[in-house]
């Protein structure tokens, strides 16, 4: 049994919006149903088109990234839940090319964070050597795999182990994070390498 956020798409926003003080909500869910794989076009994603699980929601928003100056940037949020995991992209046109490379960091810090205990250490962060590389993708500095293990807050105010698999590339100004939620999460997971190789720009 996978504990999860009992609404994906909003825990989801809490998850990227936790150091904004966001308030952040937990459930427990039944287990998610085995995958359906099918492809989506995330809208005003550059072109993206990607292979989900499942059927993802979207939404949006306007938040202040941490680490960015106070101009908000639309972030967008697709996710589901299947077989026993999240699947997340989120993703956002920076607008200008510094804050193109100011923005997979951002996104990056904030995951850690959200996943480490308040008060503690971080969560367990390690880059993997070798990362699948998107067709179409521009060139960026903190592209690439990690491999995050980390605590998830449970509906009754305590934690349990999470692990995330999480991927980062851009085109253009958009910046993209892929996510992948679970525990236990395998890195050798065949799931995984379906889920970042349907990820593909259309020109």
């Amino acid at each position: 049994m996978f504990v999860a956020p009992q609404a994906p798409v909003g825990a989801l926003w809490r998850t990227l919006a936790r150091p904004l003080a966001l308030a952040v909500t937990m459930g427990v869910v039944a287990c998610a149903p085995a995958t359906n794989w099918r492809e989506v076009n995330p809208p005003q994603a550059a072109g993206l088109k990607a292979l989900f699980p499942c059927k993802p929601e979207h939404a949006s928003r306007q938040i202040k990234l941490e680490g960015l100056d106070d101009t908000p940037v639309m972030l967008h949020l697709l996710s589901c839940e299947a077989d026993g995991a999240t699947w997340a992209l989120s993703y956002a046109d920076m607008g200008s090319a510094p804050r193109r490379i100011q923005g997979l960091a951002a996104l990056h810090d904030t995951l850690v964070k959200r996943v480490s205990q308040p008060g503690g250490p971080l969560a367990k962060v390690e880059k993997l050597p070798v990362a699948l590389s998107v067709k179409g993708s521009t060139e960026h500095p903190h592209q690439g795999q990690w491999w995050v293990q980390g605590l998830h807050p449970t509906e009754t105010g305590g934690v349990e182990p999470i692990t995330v698999s999480t991927w980062q590339f851009s085109r253009g100004l958009t910046v993209f994070q892929a996510t992948v939620w679970q525990n236990p999460l395998q890195v050798d997971d065949l799931r995984l390498r379906t889920f970042i190789e349907g990820f593909n720009f259309a020109d």
